[in-house]
């Protein structure tokens, strides 16, 4: 509820708009990942997705491995997409042999940052596995396993709205900042920046 508070105070009430309108589906899906029959459901969504066995095979070891790697826990909501048990993150996993990631749920295409939301991508030009993260909260990577792995971002945002990044060196260390709207297509034209960020604050 308190992030719920900050996020309307900071965002001018559109954000509390949005989270009204995707609880409920957020709610179906956590229920649909915890039904013992819903591994077969996601395969069978990526077969209707057009993906061939092999890599439905692969897609799965690649959720599976996201799974792993969540410290706080995490669920898995579609055939490539995983939230994080305290709903913080958000992961879109690319389909084998596709750059950019894109949702296989049924939703709109999330290779392009959904508003209101910090979206950070593995690899430049937005590609690779896409993380979204929406609270006003200190988000830690590492217990999602998703630290050390940051090439482009995209800070969708409501305009005004500051994200901090920062890198673990035996303390908290600021980084650099991103005020929404905002967007760097390659952390690797500056020197240190790229694939060493292991926190960021969204707002």
């Amino acid at each position: 509820m308190r992030e719920m508070i900050i996020r309307g105070a900071k965002r001018c009430g559109i954000a509390l708009v949005a989270l009204a309108v995707v609880v409920a589906p957020a709610q179906v899906a956590k229920a649909a990942a915890n039904d013992p029959g819903a591994r077969p459901a996601f395969a069978e969504q990526a077969r209707s997705a057009g993906l061939d066995q092999r890599q439905a095979r692969l897609l799965q070891g690649e959720v599976d491995k996201t799974l792993a790697g969540m410290k706080v826990g995490g669920r898995q909501i579609s055939a490539n997409e995983v939230m994080s048990d305290d709903g913080r993150v958000k992961v879109v996993i690319p389909v084998p042999g596709e750059e950019r990631a894109r949702s296989l749920s049924g939703a709109t295409t999330l290779a392009n940052c959904s508003y209101l939301y910090l979206c950070l991508f593995d690899y430049a030009n937005f590609s690779g596995t896409l993380r979204q993260l929406y609270y006003c909260d200190f988000i830690n990577l590492g217990n999602y396993g998703l630290n050390d792995r940051l090439e482009s971002y995209d800070n969708s945002q409501s305009a005004g709205t500051r994200a901090y990044f920062y890198n673990w060196e035996g303390q908290w260390v600021y980084k650099f900042g991103s005020t929404a709207p905002h967007t760097d297509y390659n952390l690797n034209r500056w020197a240190g920046l790229a694939n060493m960020i292991d926190a960021v604050d969204p707002c």
